[in-house]
């Protein structure tokens, strides 16, 4: 499973991340960088890891109850995995060194698991351009996370987002590598390592939230359901698919486990989500909900399909604005105006674009995301981040699983650029 640079750009690209990221971190040792109402960085007192007192309890960070994540905080329970990984942060932090869970030592070990999780994914995500199209493909995506502000965001803020977005570009990495066979049969090849590794990152996204454990559900059913396949036509290796089979089947009980032990805190999510307040793009939300309610519970049927019609395009509309951060702000009175201004260039300069060509690339190479297996990961990116469509859509959220959209548009994008019209167009011109 080798994901070394092979070209001496994605080395020249991997080097300006690395500065990046080195320099960031350095600042933050001696300034906090504003993070929203909270900051991110070494000095960040305490560090906005996104939801902190949902994942650890300052004041006990090892408290531990049987009915809830941690004793004295809500009564929601989500993934146990990024907490015991805080808890062990925590345990070196004030056992060993006797300082505190919001130190800059706490901070230091942190930052620094995510940076390295943040190095791993751009890796990751450009072997993956590699498997999918060519070299030009990978060093795209490696373009795209060394000048998004986010990759440094979530590095500096140590939070479950490049937890989980590590473990989908992991995914789709293995993915790519079971379906990169010349044969047309694409799972009637012998990727076992893979496979088991898959496995192994399948569990991993089922103990982290329920958005990664919906994302495990979708990977681990569809390839069962292939192995299954792979039997009844090719009825060989039968062994061998059958414990392909068994492991996923144990992925896909270990997700429902999981989705029902987090099932209250998913209830919340969506009842917050249906409420959600502010505006959209500066028409009250509440309002709006009380002019469509009015017309879906009209005794006319061409005002019910009228207010039908005026939600769906509300949602989409407030779903797509929403993950690629071009929306209103929900407190302009406590949101710093930086945090603002930032999140809403990032989403016109960057994740607009992805988002934007990535969509065109699904029609475009539709055989190609088929063939070699990308649907799978695209699909469950999809279903994973569905739930924002009854409100709240955040960048944050799509950031999690949005490896796929990278790998899509960086593959539009070289295949633009390979085009030999642009090339004639180019030399047409001089």
């Amino acid at each position: 499973m080798s994901i070394k640079l092979t070209s001496r750009k994605a080395k020249i690209i991997e080097f300006i991340f690395l500065i990046f990221l080195i320099v960031t971190i350095f600042i933050s040792f001696f300034k906090p960088i504003q993070a929203g109402n909270g900051e991110i960085g070494i000095k960040a007192v305490p560090l906005e890891i996104g939801d902190r007192g949902f994942y650890i309890l300052d004041s006990d960070p090892f408290a531990v109850d049987t009915d809830f994540t941690f004793s004295g905080y809500e009564p929601f329970k989500g993934g146990p995995l990024y907490p015991n990984i805080l808890k062990g942060i925590s345990f070196i932090s004030i056992k060993l060194f006797k300082q505190s869970s919001t130190s800059m030592l706490w901070n230091l070990i942190t930052i620094s698991i995510s940076s390295i999780l943040t190095f791993l994914t751009i890796r990751f995500t450009y072997a993956s351009g590699r498997l999918l199209f060519d070299e030009r493909t990978g060093i795209i995506s490696m373009i795209f996370f060394t000048f998004s502000p986010y990759s440094y965001f979530y590095a500096l803020s140590g939070g479950i987002t490049i937890y989980i977005m590590f473990g989908t570009s992991i995914c789709t990495y293995l993915i790519l590598k079971i379906f990169n066979c010349k044969s047309e049969n694409y799972l009637n090849n012998n990727k076992t390592l893979e496979k088991i590794f898959l496995f192994l990152v399948l569990i991993y996204m089922s103990l982290l939230r329920p958005s990664s454990i919906i994302f495990c559900i979708i990977v681990s059913l569809i390839m069962a359901c292939l192995e299954i396949l792979n039997i009844l036509k090719y009825k060989k290796d039968k062994k061998l698919s059958s414990f392909f089979i068994f492991i996923f089947i144990i992925s896909l009980v270990v997700s429902f486990n999981q989705l029902w032990e987090t099932r209250n805190y998913s209830i919340a999510a969506l009842n917050a989500f249906s409420i959600e307040k502010g505006t959209f793009m500066g028409f009250d939300r509440e309002l709006m909900r009380n002019k469509i309610q009015i017309l879906l519970q009209s005794s006319e049927i061409l005002k019910n399909l009228e207010g039908f019609l005026y939600q769906v395009l509300w949602k989409m509309n407030d779903f797509l604005t929403g993950i690629i951060d071009i929306r209103d702000t929900h407190n302009s009175e406590t949101t710093p105006l930086l945090s603002f201004l930032m999140r809403v260039s990032v989403g016109t300069t960057l994740l607009a674009p992805i988002t934007y060509i990535s969509i065109l690339g699904i029609f475009i190479f539709r055989r190609k995301i088929i063939n070699t297996g990308l649907w799978i990961c695209l699909l469950a990116s999809i279903i994973s981040i569905s739930p924002s469509l009854i409100g709240v859509a955040m960048s944050r959220y799509y950031y999690m699983f949005i490896t796929p959209y990278i790998l899509i548009s960086s593959m539009t994008i070289s295949k633009i650029l390979n085009t030999k019209m642009i090339e004639d167009f180019y030399y047409n011109e001089k």
